[in-house]
């Protein structure tokens, strides 16, 4: 669990805090790599100083939900990689390789199975979107890491790290095109590493192939080395982050702000139907611009609508 001297908590209490919230970001030690992850709140937290949101991947949050112990997660991981790898087929030919986990596990996470994977963007903004869209009545959070800590290098100890760098070097099974980028590679070498040697820590990761979502998304992973405790712990472990609680920020985001944000990120093409593409990213982003009823009448070009006659009128000027 993060102690409160391990982050700092950043206040958004107006529209100019939200879009100046860079001048909350300090210069670190090494040159600063931000990513962002947005939480939705589950409750009226806008009135409690002291609540926050716990960082918890999918499974880890599962798991808690039927009260299994932490203890078990590195079979039910197991399980469910298996029982992924035997069934992919059935619904598509292009498989990662058997002992990409990274891969694996990166699209598990993309089709909604739980894992240990936790998303955040180098965006803010997209992270913020995914904070305030569904926080309808209370705060919402967006935290920031500086993640140039928490690299690949940094994470297991420098003679595991150059053993596993020499055998990346070596890799020769794979065609071309996938062995381009020796650091990805790497951090697939890491993961396996961790995989089979668990230990409390946190890398920033990501699979060679990036999937659409993840790159519309500016996503990254971050991947905690040891499932048997939970991703804070795993955050707070090791001494490979500098003992300050400035590389690791909570921003909390007033709860009255969050209809002029989505207005806001929405003429940014920040929206649901962007972030998420096809027909169920496009069906869902209505629920936001729902809320924006001048941009609906002003499109009808008729203003107040009392009546369903009127609407009916209204719907029929709509051109194609």
């Amino acid at each position: 669990m993060l102690m409160d001297n391990q982050y700092t908590t950043q206040e958004i209490k107006t529209f100019t805090d939200f879009v100046n919230y860079d001048a909350c970001l300090p210069n670190a030690p090494l040159p600063p790599k931000w990513i962002f992850r947005g939480q939705k709140c589950e409750g009226n937290y806008s009135s409690i100083d002291s609540a926050r949101i716990d960082l918890m991947p999918s499974l880890e949050r599962v798991a808690r939900s039927f009260g299994l112990q932490l203890k078990e997660m590195p079979c039910i991981e197991c399980w469910s990689l298996r029982e992924f790898k035997r069934r992919l087929h059935q619904y598509t030919a292009d498989l990662p390789g058997e002992d990409d986990k990274l891969e694996w596990l990166a699209l598990m996470q993309h089709h909604g199975a739980p894992t240990r994977l936790l998303d955040w963007t180098y965006s803010f903004f997209v992270a913020a979107y995914f904070a305030v869209q569904p926080s309808e009545h209370c705060d919402a959070e967006v935290w920031a890491l500086n993640a140039c800590y928490f690299g690949v290098d940094r994470v297991i100890s420098k003679s595991k790290y150059e053993e596993i760098t020499g055998s990346v070097e070596c890799v020769n099974n794979d065609p071309p095109e996938r062995t381009k980028d020796r650091s990805i590679l790497l951090q697939n070498g890491i993961v396996n590493h961790l995989w089979k040697n668990p230990e409390p820590c946190v890398c920033a990761v990501n699979p060679l192939r990036l999937n659409e979502r993840l790159t519309i998304q500016q996503g990254v992973f971050l991947y905690p080395g040891d499932l048997t405790v939970s991703f804070e712990d795993n955050l707070s472990a090791g001494n490979y982050l500098p003992k300050s609680n400035l590389n690791l920020i909570r921003f909390r985001i007033d709860a009255n702000l969050r209809k002029k944000i989505l207005e806001w990120l929405y003429r940014f093409n920040i929206t649901e139907a962007t972030l998420f593409p096809g027909l169920d990213g496009f069906a869902r982003s209505f629920a936001t611009r729902l809320g924006f009823l001048p941009a609906i009448q002003a499109e009808l070009r008729c203003g107040s609508v009392s009546t369903p006659e009127q609407l009916s009128l209204c719907c029929g000027r709509v051109t194609h």
